[in-house]
């Protein structure tokens, strides 16, 4: 499936829906994407007791913490190329609002071998081109 498209917000949300529950891991996120072969593009997860509760694109009038990126970064994300905490040490992935839920407290979650499995069928699934 196509990198920042429907079809592709849904999958990732099946296989996050399916993740173990854990109270306490909920956040509303954005994201923008900029330069895509699309242009810039904006989605937003929501994150709902360890789970994927939701992905879809635009931004969330709710959302606690926003993501800025750009497509080769993004990529590499997606594909498990570039971690998202060595990301944000680098620069490379910005973090706004209540970056300190995601940093600090979403860790256990982002290290879990649950996580890592679905972000590596993510990345197999998806196709960058």
């Amino acid at each position: 499936m196509r990198y920042l498209t429907d079809e592709w917000f849904e999958a990732v949300r099946e296989a996050g829906a399916r993740l173990p529950r854990r109270d306490g891991f909920d956040l509303v996120i954005d994201v923008e994407v900029a330069g895509s072969p699309d242009g810039k593009v904006r989605y937003h997860e929501v994150w709902q007791a360890g789970r994927l509760a939701e992905v879809a694109a635009g931004k969330h009038p709710d959302a606690q913490c926003s993501f800025a990126l750009k497509y080769p970064d993004a990529m590499a994300l997606v594909s498990g190329e570039l971690d998202a905490h060595v990301g944000y040490m680098q620069g490379r992935l910005k973090v706004d609002g209540a970056y300190e839920r995601w940093l600090y407290d979403f860790r256990p979650l982002l290290a879990s071998a649950e996580y890592r499995e679905l972000t590596a069928a993510v990345a197999d699934a998806t196709d960058f081109d």
